[in-house]
């Protein structure tokens, strides 16, 4: 599922690692004008308020340095 934001798309998606067989959680903040995509690896621990929290100040973060 992908959420929008100022200009923003974002969602997350599972990456596995097969050196260490393991899967981690992304977010992927891609803009909606050039579609650049920044990635930001999340813990494991995190709620979907935490990641939804996280992904806006990214974004905004995005914004104000772009």
């Amino acid at each position: 599922m992908q959420n929008s934001y100022q200009g923003y798309w974002f969602s997350c998606e599972t990456s596995y690692s097969d050196d260490i067989g393991t899967r981690k959680w992304n977010l992927l903040l891609e803009n909606k004008s050039n579609n650049k995509i920044k990635f930001v690896e999340l813990e494991n621990s995190m709620t979907l308020g935490e990641i939804y929290d996280l992904a806006l100040n990214e974004i905004e973060d995005l914004v104000l340095y772009d």
